[in-house]
């Protein structure tokens, strides 16, 4: 069985990444280079992954040979994990609520966070 680490807060994120960095023996500079990006600009992400983009930080995660789950809570262990993979109930909703508003469609500019260069 393989070791889970349940991030609920963006802190959480970042020790996660370093561990699972130094556990494959790689620097920064050493992944940075696998991702194309600067020894800096990891070191960025590392430190605060909350300001990168999830493609980025999936990037990082692919470099690392590690997978992203993600599991309703309270399904964490193996036992209720099999739960997790049936179809919703017949009762759920088919559309969020919030889809149901009708809005026009607007063209936007894609947008970085701030502090992103890669």
């Amino acid at each position: 069985m393989s070791t889970t680490y349940p991030i609920r807060i963006l802190s959480q994120l970042s020790p996660v990444l370093q561990g699972f960095r130094k556990a494959r023996g790689l620097t920064q500079a050493e992944l940075a280079a696998r991702l194309g990006v600067s020894q800096q600009s990891y070191a960025r992400l590392e430190a605060n992954p909350g300001r990168a983009s999830m493609a980025r930080v999936l990037a990082a995660l692919q470099a690392l040979e590690v997978d992203l789950a993600l599991t309703p809570r309270g399904q964490l262990d193996a036992g209720t994990a099999a739960k997790a993979s049936k179809a919703p109930k017949a009762n759920a909703p088919k559309t969020p609520p919030a889809a149901k508003t009708a809005r026009p469609a607007r063209s936007r500019k894609p947008r970085t966070a701030p502090g992103e260069d890669w």
